[in-house]
């Protein structure tokens, strides 16, 4: 009878060793490809943004949504906030709609186009609140009478009024496919900031960062990565991530940090004062916007 021989030591030892050797290898490559893959999405993702808007506009006399970010805060008057705001508790009078889903819902079915893919995670509640566009409500509110935002992981800037910090003037989003001096033609972007009150000190993403740290989802806002730069805090050029924009002309193109150029939500509707922190304590920071985004306004 053939006596069965197995593995020795040596040969299971030697086998481990190649076999971690390939993972090692080829882990890399996959990560890469996995993020290329999202890349792809988002950039699919702001292209079908782009298009709905396009498509609004289309049936609006070419004027594109309101802005649901322009809103008031209890007896103070209107002002700006988050551009990443999706939906606003309470909307101007002119304003048919208090969510973004409330005027594109009917031109963009699917929820998660507006989410970016590289995030941590879409919020909890984010298709949900796309499906019940003004009428949602955060299902953990204590309140369940009172209305409640949402802020998701793209900045949205149609309509839009930031403060530029530049003798040129605010920044000023596109109002419609009639582009007019000084609105920028930036439409989308990925979310890009410094010192969101979530996280002071930090740099901001819905791309990863380096180190790949989470600030969590909170409530009514979106989850992000983080990190904080040792060298100079604030300048956004030591970070390589790959971000992506959509404009009117319909184009979505790729930019990096260091290609960026910082905008400050506004305290007052036309864009002349940077929010005031000593009124709310959750001031969202600085957004970095791409600087060809800026061309027609400077």
């Amino acid at each position: 009878m053939e006596s069965r021989r197995g593995f020795t030591v040596v040969e299971l030892l030697t086998t481990v060793s190649v076999l971690m050797l390939l993972i090692g290898i080829t882990l890399p490559a996959l990560v890469a490809v996995r993020r290329y893959g999202r890349r792809v999405v988002g950039i699919h993702n702001q292209r079908e943004i782009v298009f709905a808007v396009t498509l609004y506009a289309c049936d609006s006399d070419d004027d594109f949504p309101d802005s649901v970010a322009l809103c008031r805060t209890g007896a103070r008057t209107y002002r700006w906030q988050d551009p990443r705001k999706v939906k606003t508790t309470e909307p101007l009078a002119t304003m048919r709609h208090s969510s973004v889903a409330g005027y594109l819902g009917e031109y963009a079915k699917n929820a998660e186009i507006f989410c970016c893919p590289s995030s941590p995670a879409p919020h909890t509640y984010w298709r949900q609140a796309w499906e019940q566009a003004d009428q949602w409500h955060y299902p953990e509110s204590e309140d369940a009478d009172a209305a409640d935002p949402l802020f998701g992981s793209y900045c949205f800037f149609w309509s839009y009024t930031a403060h530029l910090g530049s003798p040129a003037g605010p920044f000023v989003g596109p109002r419609s496919q009639l582009l007019r001096r000084p609105q920028s033609d930036l439409l989308v972007c990925d979310y890009f900031g410094y010192d969101d009150w979530r996280n002071r000190g930090y740099f901001g993403s819905c791309e990863p960062l380096k180190h790949d740290e989470i600030v969590a989802e909170f409530d009514w806002h979106s989850s992000y990565w983080s990190y904080r730069n040792h060298g100079v805090a604030d300048d956004p050029g030591a970070l390589k991530t790959r971000l992506n924009a959509g404009y009117v002309d319909g184009h979505v193109a790729g930019y990096l940090p260091s290609q960026t150029t910082a905008i400050w939500v506004s305290e007052t509707p036309d864009g002349q004062e940077p929010y005031n922190e000593q009124l709310d304590l959750r001031n969202p920071g600085r957004y970095f916007v791409p600087t060809q985004a800026l061309r027609a306004i400077r």
